[in-house]
């Protein structure tokens, strides 16, 4: 929301978040304070180093559990280590596509080259699979017309047989005499 009078312009604001803490076995649990500042407009440079996620149960350096133990504190913690992940995340995955978009023109224009080249060897790769595709086709078919021709000449061979023979089996024709 954006407040303006007639010289104070007032700006959103968001917590900022904290980094891992060291939290001292023996320290009582402290009201916390809430900083605010303006939203930053660019996502802030994140380390690679692991936080450590903490049990609120079973706080670090405590010997003996109790139900006093379970305070704010880790569930701060925990709470930051989660949003830090959860930016991380969100800047890895749009880390790839902020050049192309929001980049000079030269970061465009290798990003458009780099988009036909995909897009022209996805379309040379699709059109060697069909071609592979339409081999197996032609292949096939061939086989199976050699087969039927073979089985038409087959049959043709035995119908030939079988009149041939026919007239010697005639009782018509018993002493063989007609041809």
């Amino acid at each position: 929301m954006l407040c303006v009078s007639s010289l104070f312009i007032s700006f959103p604001a968001a917590p900022i978040s904290s980094s891992p803490r060291w939290i001292p076995p023996n320290m009582p649990p402290v009201q916390q304070r809430r900083c605010l500042m303006v939203t930053l407009i660019t996502l802030p440079l994140i380390s690679d180093s692991s936080i450590p996620r903490l049990d609120p149960l079973h706080p670090p350096l405590v010997l003996k559990r109790t139900i006093s133990l379970e305070t704010q504190n880790v569930h701060h913690h925990n709470h930051e280590r989660t949003l830090i992940l959860q930016r991380r995340e969100y800047f890895r995955c749009h880390q790839a596509w902020r050049n192309p978009f929001y980049g000079t023109a030269i970061n465009k224009a290798d990003y458009m080259q780099e988009v036909d080249r995909c897009d022209l060897f996805r379309d040379r790769e699709r059109r060697l699979q069909h071609r592979k595709a339409m081999k197996v086709f032609r292949d096939e078919n061939k086989r199976l017309m050699e087969e039927r021709w073979r089985d038409l000449a087959l049959t043709r061979s035995h119908e030939a047989l079988w009149e041939r023979e026919l007239p010697c089996l005639n009782p018509i024709n018993w002493s063989g005499m007609l041809k």
